[in-house]
């Protein structure tokens, strides 16, 4: 199994072990608990990447495609929430209520082709094919995820104390590093298997 096959799998197992260090102890503290959702989002986005990449047909890479529409936005909003809730940030009682009510509605787009209208192969294999709905699908997830970057940035100048510098500038880290790989170009073809 080559890296295209293995990286959403690793992904998936790494994900699933945060979440039981996150939560050994923590049961009841609720920024672990919206961590851990979060983390099972992105567990959940490895598993459905995996099918995605091993599927035999484009048919079958479609469905699983599909998956990503709802969980997408989801993954956004749980991040935001968790980064609000942990900086102790101040926002308006409906904002909240409302991002997670724009996930729901994306949950019906999903059986349409607004947001993804198919599938094609690239060299690294399989890749959506945008609908007219995809670029406020992904303008409302990337949105969110910075608006919650920007919430760590804050946090990270306006803190007196060390740790949780350290904690807000390892979560800052992170989105950048996530964001280069999401952003910048690379050959994916070094994934296919030789």
């Amino acid at each position: 199994m080559n890296a295209y096959f293995s990286l959403p799998l690793i992904q998936t197992l790494f994900c699933l072990v945060l979440i039981a260090v996150v939560l050994r102890g923590h049961l009841r503290s609720s920024a672990h608990r919206l961590f851990s959702f979060f983390l099972l989002g992105l567990a959940i986005w490895g598993i459905i990447i995996f099918g995605m990449r091993a599927s035999p047909d484009i048919e079958h890479a479609y469905f699983w495609e599909r998956f990503l529409i709802p969980l997408a936005p989801l993954i956004s909003v749980l991040f935001y929430h968790f980064a609000v809730h942990y900086t102790g940030t101040k926002i308006k009682k409906w904002c909240l209520p409302l991002l997670y009510v724009v996930c729901l509605c994306f949950i019906p787009l999903a059986t349409t082709d607004l947001v993804f209208s198919g599938m094609q192969i690239k060299p690294y294999g399989y890749a959506p094919v945008l609908g007219s709905a995809a670029a406020f699908h992904i303008l409302f997830s990337l949105g969110v995820q910075l608006i919650a970057l920007l919430t760590f940035i804050k946090a990270y100048r306006t803190s007196f104390y060390a740790e949780e510098r350290n904690r807000a500038a390892y979560i800052i880290e992170e989105r950048k590093i996530t964001w280069q790989h999401s952003f910048l170009p690379f050959n994916r073809s070094s994934y296919r298997e030789t």
